[in-house]
């Protein structure tokens, strides 16, 4: 699956070279929520895979998971615990998915460690991305 729709959006270099480059519009621009149904939609219709959502807690992985329910598309959820570094927002999401009934997988990562270990950088780097979190599987 490409992580851009019709090249649209794509990026080049790392670091201090880091780029993005978009291209023009070439479709009418619907409201920001009837966009995000549609990226949702894009994606189901891209995936051969299952769907898994990953969120930590915060209120952007909130909104892409009512964007996906909203959608109608089947997904599994991921929450990511940094330990003690994000324990407020696992707490919000461990509340988010009972009252919604979704049964979330639990991923542990030591980010202390992950930066300690430079493995952070690799993750980047082997992702193309310029930040661990851009990184799109």
């Amino acid at each position: 699956m490409d992580l851009t729709y019709n090249d649209y959006y794509t990026t080049s270099g790392n670091a201090d070279t880091w780029e993005v480059h978009l291209k023009p519009c070439t479709e009418q621009v619907d409201s920001y929520y009837r966009e995000c149904i549609r990226a949702a939609k894009l994606i189901e219709n891209e995936s051969s895979k299952e769907i898994i959502l990953m969120i930590s807690g915060g209120i952007d992985g909130e909104f892409m998971l009512n964007i996906f329910k909203d959608s109608n598309i089947q997904f599994k959820v991921a929450i990511i615990s940094y330990g003690k570094c994000n324990k407020h927002d696992i707490k919000y999401s461990f509340d988010y998915c009972n009252k919604h009934k979704i049964n979330p997988k639990i991923i542990e990562v030591d980010i202390e460690d992950m930066v300690k270990s430079e493995l952070i950088y690799e993750i980047a780097e082997n992702g193309k991305a310029s930040e661990h979190q851009m990184i799109g599987v």
